[in-house]
């Protein structure tokens, strides 16, 4: 019980510090030498209130489409991120198309290259390559 109150007191002080943060006052002015100055305490001298905004991220995901290119299709991918991306597609039907991809970043890249159309298709990615599986232990005599 003393661990949940602990837990549950802890949560509160961060719910009220983040408050607190977000609702801080920044102020600017200019210093006797002419440079801006950026404050979080009310300065003497005449300042600017500077409102601030938060920004959405970037995002950064790869996108996948299927091009024709003259008898045959193409599994493209777009991969924005600056390092290689595992793509794993599960397919909505019975599909031939392989399960994972490896992509390199960033840039353009044709994955798969059929002359069939791909059935539609699902996708996740992951930064990163993947690491090696551990090889299996054959069995044998121990000595």
């Amino acid at each position: 019980m003393c661990k949940v109150i602990g837990i549950l007191s802890i949560c509160l002080a961060l719910n009220l510090l983040g408050n607190a943060l977000a609702s801080a006052q920044v102020y600017k002015y200019k210093d006797k030498k002419g440079n801006w100055v950026f404050t979080d305490k009310k300065p003497r001298q005449q300042a600017e209130q500077v409102e601030l905004t938060q920004t959405k991220p970037a995002q950064f995901s790869p996108r996948v489409w299927v091009e024709r290119d003259g008898q045959s299709y193409q599994l493209m991918v777009d991969n924005p991120v600056h390092a290689p991306v595992q793509l794993i597609l599960k397919a909505r039907r019975g599909s031939k198309l392989p399960q994972r991809f490896l992509v390199e970043g960033p840039g353009r890249h044709k994955i798969y290259q059929s002359s069939e159309r791909p059935q539609q298709f699902d996708y996740r990615w992951v930064l990163g390559q993947p690491l090696p599986q551990p090889k299996q232990p054959g069995l044998g005599l121990p000595f």
